[in-house]
């Protein structure tokens, strides 16, 4: 399950939330394309923003930051995220999905996962500032 959830065009704002997760996926693909398991997940045309704060996984497939969707933006500024477990991305956009970094640490420490990722195809991350650490197998930075 995901901590915070965002669907069907909301929009929700959290100014500095600790965000914390530890269990595992049902389906490591489910996770890496439509962000089963995230952190934070949003879907849908939806809309979150984030200022300060941290959000750290703890399980396989459990993404940090993850937007799926046409229309779906996360912007995330002055945000530390950690994602622990095999196939843990920090952020991960698809099938249209948007994330906007500013100031964002990034670290990953399981194999497959990398701090910055598009699946599926059509997702777009913009970075600016900020750090990326990611020590697992096959976790490359972006």
């Amino acid at each position: 399950m995901s901590a915070v959830y965002v669907l069907n065009g909301a929009n929700l704002i959290l100014i500095n939330p600790t965000i914390t997760t530890s269990g595992d996926t049902s389906s490591l693909d489910d996770s890496s394309f439509y962000g089963l398991n995230a952190g934070v997940l949003a879907t849908s045309a939806s809309t979150i923003t984030i200022s300060g704060g941290t959000v750290t996984t703890s399980g396989s497939g459990a993404n940090g930051v993850f937007a799926t969707g046409s229309g779906t933006s996360i912007t995330l500024s002055d945000v530390t995220i950690k994602a622990t477990a095999q196939g843990g991305h920090g952020v991960d956009a698809t099938i249209g999905g948007m994330l906007t970094l500013t100031n964002v640490d990034i670290t990953t420490a399981g194999a497959n996962g990398a701090a910055i990722a598009t699946d599926r195809g059509g997702g777009t991350i913009t970075a600016t500032s900020g750090t990326i650490i990611t020590s697992g197998t096959d976790s490359p930075g972006v």
